[in-house]
Order: C-alpha cells, then structure tokens, then sequence
C-alpha cells in the first residue's frame, strides 16, 4: 500500500494501520495496487452491464402516446 495508499486512499491506510500495523502498508504497496486496479475494472465492468440491460429493456417498451396539451 505505501505511498500510494497513503497519498490517494487515506481513509483506507489509516483503516489498514489501524487494524493491522504499520509495517505491513509498506509490504502491500503493489499487491494492493493491483487489488483496487481489479476491484475498479469490475464495478466498471458491472455498471457498463446494467446500463446495457436497462437499455435493452427500454428499447423493448411500448412507446408512450405523447399528451399534447390544450389550453
């Protein structure tokens, strides 16, 4: 975790020494990388999957008749 936890997840280093120790963020730093890379490409992953999903359910929809207003 190192410095790059340190720097740009800080909330997450501070839970890690806490929890943990400190000497271990600075064993971490690639593997932890890695595991936020992978965890961010598969939120990703599903987002761009629902967003399909929903989108094909929209197109299988009835269109709605428009309302035009009379006043």
């Amino acid at each position: 975790m190192g410095q790059f936890l340190c720097e740009r997840e800080k909330y997450l280093a501070e839970e890690i020494s806490r929890q943990v120790s400190e000497h271990y963020l600075y064993n971490l730093n690639y593997l932890t990388r890695n595991l936020l890379d992978k965890a961010k490409k598969y939120i990703h992953a599903k987002s761009e999957r629902i967003m399909f999903v929903k989108g094909m359910l929209s197109l299988l929809e009835e269109p709605k008749p428009k309302q035009i207003a009379n006043f």
